[in-house]
């Protein structure tokens, strides 16, 4: 009988004659900046200069924080121009409640990226956990966003944020189980009264989600009542309460992500972000609509931030710029339709794409009745009192 020694040198050497009978691969050779400005040239853009270039293909990765599937389109893009030298590791993140939490549990978070909305701005800034970008390593970004934009995101007021898209909260809804003749089908009174009562006899309950923000969702109550979103009155605030108190037992869930619950066939009518509903909207538009309530609703941008404990920030900065290369960014807004900071690629959009997508040439006089989240809601009494409801609704 053998020994069981000689049966584990005998594997050993057939792995060893495995291993060098197998031909070793190749290292890909390195890019060089001539071919990375050729390629810049190539797509009507301006590349980084070449010491960011030199820093980001040394330091060789990347790792980002991000909604999941957000990126997904500029990932498949990097993958195919960069991802031989400097791949991509992300980490979902699911709520800004989330994102906010682990940067004020960790402010050195190991992350090169994380994108952000303006209320998830706002209370990341006090944090000092966000370094300031180099715009010098950023030209695209000068070239191609929209001046007013650049001015209200990528100034010296705001030395930490690469814009990325203008946001709005709006109502989906489904057609297949939601009334088209719906008199409020233009209201976010289809959401606080699980459709339109006693006007049509439509109703949604069980049907409806709002996003677990407390922010958007108690400043979308403010709104249908007509206040401002951002109202600090309490006399106010306590009528919102009030109006989400009375919602409660219509809804479905409070979720930030209910594609799960709208491909179920669960969510019928769910609050949401224009770039998540018109992508389902542009997907499918015979099962998708959009409702842009009529009594507004908050809009802003989100951004990219660099983290101040990231890695590898040079290759965050060519990230940054090949976001905003117009043929980048036009396939980003193909797969997430919302409001273009960039002039360029706006100018690039195929008409019929626009026709398909109409709610991405925003209406100025509908942009009239909207607001952005300001720091008074969500710091001092603003919070006190927001936070206070949302405890009361979470109970």
């Amino acid at each position: 009988m053998k020994s069981k020694k000689w049966l584990i040198s005998l594997g050993l050497a057939v792995i060893l004659v495995v291993a060098f009978a197998l031909p070793a691969c190749e290292p890909a050779e390195p890019l060089t900046y001539a071919e990375y400005v050729a390629r810049c040239e190539e797509m009507d853009s301006y590349p980084v200069p070449e010491e960011c270039f030199d820093q980001a293909m040394e330091e060789g990765e990347l790792k980002i924080f991000n909604w999941a599937g957000w990126f997904d389109a500029v990932y498949a893009m990097w993958e195919d121009e960069l991802g031989t030298w400097i791949p991509i590791q992300e980490d979902a993140l699911t709520s800004a409640d989330e994102q906010v939490a682990k940067f004020k549990l960790n402010p050195n978070l190991a992350y090169d990226i994380t994108g952000v909305g303006p209320k998830a701005y706002m209370r990341l800034l006090p944090l000092d956990v966000m370094q300031e970008v180099n715009r010098d390593w950023l030209p695209n970004v000068e070239a191609f966003v929209y001046e007013e934009y650049i001015n209200a995101t990528f100034s010296e007021e705001f030395p930490y944020t690469v814009p990325l898209n203008i946001i709005m909260g709006v109502i989906g809804y489904n057609k297949e189980y939601v009334d088209p003749e719906e008199t409020c089908l233009d209201s976010w009174e289809i959401a606080f009264n699980a459709g339109c009562g006693n006007v049509t006899g439509g109703n949604y309950t069980g049907h409806v989600t709002m996003v677990d923000d407390m922010f958007d969702t108690i400043g979308s109550a403010l709104k249908y009542l007509g206040y401002s979103f951002n109202s600090v009155n309490e006399t106010e605030l306590d009528e919102a309460r009030d109006l989400l108190l009375a919602q409660k037992p219509l809804l479905l869930a409070y979720e930030s992500t209910p594609r799960s619950l709208i491909d179920s066939g669960e969510a019928w009518i769910y609050h949401w972000w224009l770039g998540e509903v018109g992508k389902l909207a542009a997907n499918d538009p015979d099962t998708y609509g959009i409702i842009f309530p009529k009594e507004g609703t908050v809009m802003g941008f989100e951004y990219m931030l660099l983290p101040i404990g990231a890695q590898n920030p040079a290759a965050a900065h060519l990230f940054f710029n090949f976001f905003q290369r117009p043929d980048v960014y036009l396939t980003f807004m193909e797969s997430y339709p919302s409001g273009f900071v960039n002039w360029q690629a706006w100018e690039n959009v195929d008409p019929s794409w626009v026709a398909a997508n109409p709610w991405t040439e925003l209406d100025l006089g509908y942009i009239a009745v909207c607001e952005a989240t300001l720091p008074e809601s969500l710091t001092g009494e603003g919070l006190v009192l927001r936070t206070a409801i949302w405890e009361e609704l979470k109970a």
